[in-house]
């Protein structure tokens, strides 16, 4: 069982305006929420940052909102959205992005 109805619900949106945030006919939403149609990758990439959830609260495999690596810390919108970028990533590709966020740091501390 997905959450999609009742993520949808408490954040106060319709069908039709989370049809238009996602891109697909206002149907889809109604198929999603009952189970008919599975959600796509990409759809539940969208889902979650939409909801501001983890993956696995959206399709009901976890009670925990969000998954935060951040110990308990709730992340901004733009947090949440580096996360599901880089979610997708190989280890070499996290790598890299690691070692520029050292050096962002060390910039910001001269």
């Amino acid at each position: 069982m997905n959450r999609v109805r009742e993520l949808r619900q408490e954040k106060g949106i319709s069908q039709k305006e989370l049809a238009n945030m996602l891109q697909v006919q206002n149907s889809a939403i109604s198929k999603y929420e009952t189970g008919r149609v599975a959600l796509s990758d990409q759809t539940i990439r969208k889902l979650t940052a939409i909801f501001d959830v983890s993956s696995d609260y959206l399709l009901g495999i976890s009670n925990k909102r969000n998954e935060s690596a951040l110990k308990g810390q709730t992340l901004s919108p733009a947090q949440q959205e580096l996360l599901n970028v880089v979610k997708d990533f190989s280890s070499e590709e996290i790598k890299k992005i690691q070692d520029f966020a050292k050096f962002v740091k060390t910039q910001r501390n001269e």
